[in-house]
């Protein structure tokens, strides 16, 4: 009920118990109250602005009342913001720094610049010179209720929907359950061909296009438009807070037709992306190739441009090549149109059946697709595949669908294991028996 003073040197909440001073005189907690303002309106106060008034009784004679304003949009405060206040002892009231209050809202609960219901609270303390001491205890708070805010507009309008015009045709863009003003991105997949334009259209009508109409990825403009220059298909992502946008080949699938399979898309190894930008995976090389979108030659195919690790789409280019027949890791980037080729020396496990030292090495087929050897496990050991000993390139998640960088794999059964790795197709795959 009263308070226990408890020293504290800042604002925030420490799993440390604090120092108790018994000497001073108990205050009553409930002789303190907080009333909020109904509405508090930072957008055209950068200074001080009033948030509550308090009313107390019986206060220790030495100290002022200090606060802490803390604010959520939700009453459980699983995310909240807060700022510190100052008091005007003579009319009791509580203020806090318009700047700062704006800021901290936006950090903590939106950049929305609508008014909008905001649940607020106030930690209190009896401040005497430097030293503050809480009142009520750690889970004590005053004023407890919810106000009408109106943060600082920054002048930026974000609607909920956008579509793209691709010629004739408007394609809803996807967009996340976030509000737009705190995730302003909006994109989608779709079909494309040369010489067609392209803009984007909001909810309200208004139109913005590219600052420079063939270009990839720049600055959004109103009332421009772009133009294809490559057959799709392709992904659009914008982002209406700074109105950029980013045009990259959607590509599912990059395919890796040359020597090593007889120039067969469909018997190659093949390259996967999350963002339709990155592509990899591990492939068999020896002498030419090329990387192709299709099962066949109808698609983009990229060759060489005569320079090492560069591409071009070019229907004309050349073959790449590697002086080796060996296993490679491929790194493709379609938006930089460059490519990079690591080769593997070895590959193996690594967990806790050797403490995540040295990887225990597996010997590779005579095509490199398959690598087997024995692992002699502990019941319950983590573990992955890595290659050529180190962790730029390891596979992990489960034996039927291993991925670059996935989570450890768990082996249920100790004792001596025949390890068979399948690199051959995806899902990359594993047996352990």
């Amino acid at each position: 009920m009263g308070i226990g003073f408890f020293a504290c040197d800042s604002v925030e909440e420490s799993d440390v118990l604090p120092q108790t001073h018994p000497q001073e005189a108990i205050f009553n907690a409930d002789n303190l109250t907080v009333a909020d303002e109904a509405a508090i309106n930072v957008s055209e106060t950068p200074e001080e602005v009033k948030v509550a008034t308090y009313a107390v009784t019986d206060f220790p004679s030495a100290s002022v009342p200090a606060f802490v304003m803390q604010f959520s949009k939700t009453d459980d405060f699983a995310k909240m913001g807060s700022v510190e206040c100052t008091v005007d002892t003579a009319t009791r009231s509580i203020y806090a720094l318009g700047s700062e209050l704006d800021a901290a809202y936006k950090k903590a609960v939106t950049r929305n610049p609508a008014t909008a219901p905001l649940h607020v609270r106030f930690v209190a303390y009896a401040e005497n010179g430097s030293e503050q001491v809480l009142i009520g205890g750690p889970s004590r708070y005053f004023g407890a209720g919810t106000v009408q805010f109106t943060p600082v507009n920054e002048g930026v309008v974000i609607e909920n929907t956008y579509s793209l015009v691709n010629g004739g045709e408007v394609i809803a863009m996807q967009h996340s359950d976030i509000d737009p003003y705190d995730d302003p991105v909006f994109k989608v997949v779709f079909e494309a061909v040369p010489g067609t334009k392209w803009q984007i259209k909001s909810e309200a009508g208004k139109i913005f296009g590219p600052a420079v109409a063939e270009d990839l990825e720049g600055a959004l403009e109103a009332d421009a438009e772009g133009e294809f220059t490559v057959t799709g298909p392709y992904s659009i992502e914008i982002n209406m807070r700074d109105l950029t946008y980013k045009l990259s080949i959607a590509i599912e699938t990059l395919y890796t037709p040359g020597n090593s399979n007889g120039w067969n898309q469909a018997a190659s190894q093949t390259l996967v992306t999350t963002d339709y930008v990155n592509y990899t995976g591990y492939v068999r090389l020896n002498g030419e190739f090329k990387f192709t979108s299709k099962t066949d030659w109808s698609g983009v195919n990229y060759g060489s441009t005569g320079v090492e690790g560069e591409l071009t789409n070019d229907g004309g280019a050349g073959n790449l090549s590697v002086a080796k027949d060996a296993l490679y890791w491929v790194e493709v980037n379609l938006v930089k149109m460059t490519y990079k080729l690591t080769e593997i020396t070895s590959l193996g496990g690594i967990g806790g059946f050797n403490g995540w030292g040295s990887q225990a090495n597996l010997e590779p087929s005579e095509d490199f697709l398959i690598w087997t050897g024995e692992i002699t496990f502990n019941a319950g050991d983590e573990w992955k595949f890595r290659a050529n000993d180190n962790w730029d390139i390891n596979l992990g998640g489960s034996l039927d669908n291993l991925v670059l960088n996935g989570d450890n794999l768990v082996q249920a059964e100790g004792g001596l294991k025949t390890v068979v790795l399948d690199l051959s197709a995806r899902p990359y795959t594993a047996i352990v028996e």
